[in-house]
């Protein structure tokens, strides 16, 4: 809508410019056929209207010339158009400070050049220099140019109601009509160049108060005019006198006047009730969805509905809400429910990343976000309810323009907990088949490799007469099997997990660190060159998942070459287009044959099987881009290169960075917080205590719930945070451990880990709190910490 607005504007502007550069030569035409055709040619009627009336004189014409010509090159020859109004104040000065020193006119022959002259070229030449001052140069082009018209004005006054009465002020001694013509429309014309922040601007804009004035201008200066013209006219043919013929025409005026304020006061009244009839038919619409709206004008207080309203009052969740009473409209209007509480739980309230629970600041707020794009856009949000339960808000942006022609954004917040969760279950299963097939490859690879192993172990043992020392070095290996066989399992269990899933919000960002993780392993002959666009390039794609693709095409381009011996360049470059990241890494290596060319994406094909090659890069890389909406796509010749083409879909609109954005990822300090840590993984929970107390936290540690409510009872209570695992052995798990202990000791919370996939679906059970997914950074870990404490 800004843009909109914006190029609207712009051709007003345009048009209003052409306007005045047609002026401006038709100043210059006029003043030459009066100058060359009148005083050269002896054409008396070109320069003088009548033989009692005065002369335009050359020196007028020439600084009516003059100022139209800067005002025609003032954009773009400045230092000239500032060169020719200079030398027209000096004219001008002279022109007035002569006949005060010398006591003569400047010209023969009884015509001169006025004062009012004068004066008028010097206010015009005055909006021309002092136009382009910073800050103020707007306010006196606009001053001085007004001042020339009204000074103009005048003189137009004078000579329709008594000509020679006029010309026997002092001021206005000598000017012609020609002159009170050429300073007018020049004055006009400086105002039409530049309307941008005047009343001109004002007068040719788009909203109705510029409609008004546009029809009611003309007739406030027409009006009074044409009435005093009529007085006096009848009061030269003695049908009033000259006291009656003033008393008449100042209640005509002011009945005029009167008029033309109730006329104005009756459309602006209208349109403001046209307005707010609007705004409650929208509110009452939007009162009646449980989707909180929040309307957001530029300039404003920001309106909300009943939801959003219920965010403001309760700083709670729409879904623990909508059962209690209905509220009570904070306005005077029936459906208007507006409070400055509304914005400030829009622009302030505690909101976090879902992906690590890094609190959401500056930039990277909702609010902000979505504010500075200029077209539709959506994100999600962590955010504790008054339960201390986490919620993910889903928000939403549109806009539209509002009666006076400004844009008003629409941001819409809906509680998609429920969903969140059931789409990545969805998700997970709609997966499961594929991930199979990529499972079953990879534990038959991974099988081969423990299984060779592990026979070479086992032979050796059985063979005897080993040394007692390389004895248990071989038993050192068989355990290693056998961790590594559990390894595998544990990575059968994690391949159902989504192959994409997450967001990636800066997708340059994953691009440029594949690049700076790449570069140490090219040799010295292959040169790596990048072209990454500007801006926060937002997708629907884990980070893992698009940075381990970028980084499968780089290596492949790398090993190709490298085995080849041919090939000195790798290149790689991103670019935005029609709401899409394309991604190409190119190289100038050997090339593929159609033959292998067309099975280089299928699972476990390689050409590189002696040299550790599995076959799963591209497949992956393709899966995930199909996966998302998107392309892969593989073209090469032998013997000039290979391109890889990767198109993913944005998942919102490219985030110009002009400045740079907070670090939120930097781990927050847990100074005097005290936290029990339960967990019975003995090296985790000293791993973890050791990590925390390394941030500030004092730290009690508890290898399962027993021992944890033994350490409850022991200090009192006196804990700020209880961090548990999930699963533990015994009979009470971590949800069971945190229902206990808010029994007793309800102002201790809560916060849960878990490694398995599942955890999650705990319906009904425990105390709310945040549930991290281990391994857990320690960033996230402080983070989550750090909200839980909030609530």
């Amino acid at each position: 809508m800004d843009k909109e607005r914006r190029t609207a504007r712009a051709a007003t502007e345009f048009r209003l410019d052409l306007w005045a550069r047609g002026l401006r030569w038709l100043l210059i035409a006029l003043a030459v056929v009066a100058t060359g055709l009148g005083f050269a040619a002896g054409v008396d009627s070109l320069y003088r209207f009548g033989p009692d009336l005065p002369a335009m004189v050359p020196q007028t014409a020439a600084g009516i010339v003059a100022l139209a010509a800067a005002g025609l090159l003032e954009t773009r020859h400045r230092r000239l158009s500032q060169a020719l109004s200079a030398l027209v104040v000096v004219g001008a000065t002279a022109a007035i400070l002569l006949p005060v020193v010398y006591g003569a006119p400047v010209t023969a022959g009884g015509d001169r050049v006025s004062l009012a002259t004068a004066i008028g070229l010097l206010l015009a030449a005055a909006a021309g220099l002092l136009g382009w001052v910073p800050r103020v140069g707007v306010g006196l082009r606009e001053f001085f140019a007004t001042s020339g018209v009204v000074l103009s004005l005048v003189a137009v006054d004078g000579y329709v109601f008594d000509a020679q009465a006029l010309l026997q002020m002092p001021i206005y001694e000598g000017l012609s009509p020609q002159t009170v013509f050429g300073l007018l429309v020049l004055n006009v014309a400086i105002l039409l160049a530049r309307p941008d922040g005047t009343w001109v601007g004002e007068l040719f804009g788009r909203g109705p108060g510029s409609v008004v004035a546009r029809w009611g201008l003309p007739l406030a200066l027409a009006i009074p005019v044409a009435l005093s013209y009529i007085a006096l006219r009848v009061t030269e043919a003695g049908l009033l006198n000259a006291n009656t013929r003033l008393a008449v025409l100042s209640i005509v005026i002011a009945s005029v006047a009167g008029v033309v304020v109730l006329r104005s006061a009756r459309f602006r009244n209208a349109e403001h009730r046209r307005t707010r009839e609007e705004e409650i038919r929208l509110k009452q619409v939007l009162d009646g969805i449980e989707t909180a709206v929040f309307m957001v004008p530029p300039n404003g207080r920001v309106v909300g509905n009943r939801s959003a309203e219920m965010y403001a009052r309760s700083a709670g969740g729409i879904e623990s809400l909508l059962s209690r009473a209905p509220l009570t409209p904070l306005d005077d209007q029936p459906g208007l429910a507006t409070a400055d509480g509304v914005a400030d739980w829009l622009a302030n309230a505690p909101f976090h990343s879902l992906e690590d629970r890094a609190p959401l600041t500056g930039a990277s707020r909702p609010m902000a976000r979505l504010l500075a794009g200029d077209g539709p856009g959506g994100m999600f949000a962590g955010y504790l309810d008054e339960t201390g339960a986490e919620r993910a808000l889903h928000f939403r942006v549109s806009r539209y323009l509002g009666q006076d022609g400004e844009p008003i954004a629409l941001i819409s917040v809906t509680d998609e907990t429920e969903g969140w969760t059931l789409r990545e279950k969805l998700a997970r299963q709609d997966r499961l088949d594929a991930m199979a097939q990529l499972s079953g490859g990879i534990a038959h690879e991974i099988g081969n490799i423990l299984g060779s192993v592990r026979l070479s172990a086992d032979t050796a043992l059985l063979t005897g007469g080993l040394a007692a020392s390389t004895e248990r070095q071989f038993s050192t290996i068989l355990r290693a099997c056998d961790r590594g066989a559990e390894l595998t399992r544990r990575l059968l269990t994690m391949a159902k997990e989504p192959l994409v899933g997450g967001k990636t919000e800066d997708a340059v960002a994953v691009l440029r660190d594949a690049v700076e993780l790449f570069s140490p392993s090219l040799s010295a002959r292959i040169a790596l060159e990048s072209e990454l666009p500007q801006g926060l390039v937002a997708l629907d794609c884990a980070e893992a998942d698009l940075g381990s693709g970028v980084l499968n095409l780089l290596l492949n381009a790398r090993n190709a070459m490298k085995e080849s011996g041919r090939g000195t360049r790798i290149r790689l470059t991103a670019t935005v287009a029609d709401r899409m990241l394309s991604i190409e890494v190119a190289d100038d290596g050997p090339g593929m044959n159609p033959r292998h060319l067309a099975r280089a994406r299928e699972p476990f094909f390689t050409t590189r099987r002696d040299h550790g090659g599995t076959g799963m890069g591209l497949a992956v890389t393709a899966a995930v881009a199909e996966r998302l909406g998107g392309s892969f796509d593989l073209t090469s010749e032998p013997g000039v290169g290979t391109v890889a083409r990767l198109r993913l879909p944005l998942s919102g609109t490219v985030t110009p960075t002009d400045a740079p954005a907070e670090d939120v990822r930097e781990v927050a300090r847990l100074e005097g917080v005290r936290i029990l840590l339960v967990d019975d993984d003995e090296q985790f929970l000293d791993t973890t205590a050791e990590a925390l107390a390394l941030i500030g936290a004092e730290v009690t540690r508890a290898a399962d719930a027993e021992s944890a409510l033994a350490e409850l009872d022991r200090a009192a209570g006196a804990f700020d945070v209880l961090v548990t695992d999930v699963v533990m052995p015994g009979s009470m798990d971590g949800f069971a451990l945190a229902e206990r202990m808010a029994e007793r000791f309800p102002s201790i919370r809560p916060l849960f880990l878990s490694g398995y996939s599942d955890f999650e679906g705990r319906e009904g059970r425990g105390i709310p709190g945040i549930l991290l997914r281990k391994p857990v950074a320690l960033p996230a870990l402080a983070n989550a910490v750090r909200i839980t404490m909030s609530r």
